[in-house]
C-alpha cells in the first residue's frame, strides 16, 4: 500500500480557509435597496441607450436607489451623436438640467413630461401610444 499523504497535516488550515471562504456574501456590493410602489426591490438599474431599432448603443447600471435623472449624460456621453438627434426618454429623466444638457450638445429633447398633482397632462404632451 502506497502512503502518499497524511490527511492530519494541514487539516487545520484547511477548516479555517474553507470557513473564511464561506462567511463572504456572495450580494453584490453595489446593489442597493429601493422602495417602489410599497415594495422593496433590492438591485441595479441599468440605463440603457438605444437606436430606433432597439439595437444598444450604451449602457450604464447604476444602484437602484439613484435617480434616473442624474443619470442621462453618463448614457448620452459613450455616444457620439449628430447634431439634431431626437432623445426620447421616460419621464424619470426630465429635469431642468438635463434639458440644458441635450440643449449643449445640440440634441433634440423627447423627454416625456409628467403630470403635475391634480394637474393631468394636456393632449399636446401625452405620450403617443402604438
Amino acid at each position: 500500500m502506497v502512503d502518499d499523504r497524511n490527511e492530519e497535516v494541514g487539516y487545520k488550515e484547511a477548516e479555517a480557509a474553507h470557513f473564511e471562504e464561506c462567511t463572504h456574501s456572495n450580494v453584490d456590493g453595489e446593489a442597493r435597496w429601493l422602495k417602489k410602489g410599497g415594495q422593496s426591490h433590492y438591485g441595479c438599474k441599468r440605463h440603457t441607450a438605444t437606436d430606433e431599432n432597439g439595437l444598444i448603443l450604451a449602457e450604464v447600471t447604476t444602484p437602484a436607489n439613484q435617480s434616473d435623472i442624474k443619470n442621462l449624460n453618463s448614457s448620452l456621453d459613450k455616444l457620439d451623436l449628430p447634431q439634431d438627434t431626437l432623445v426620447l426618454t421616460d419621464k424619470g429623466y426630465r429635469s431642468a438640467e438635463n434639458e440644458a444638457y441635450l440643449k449643449g450638445r445640440k440634441l433634440r429633447s423627447g423627454l416625456m413630461h409628467r403630470a403635475q398633482k391634480d394637474k393631468p397632462l394636456n393632449s399636446p404632451r401625452k405620450p403617443l401610444i402604438v
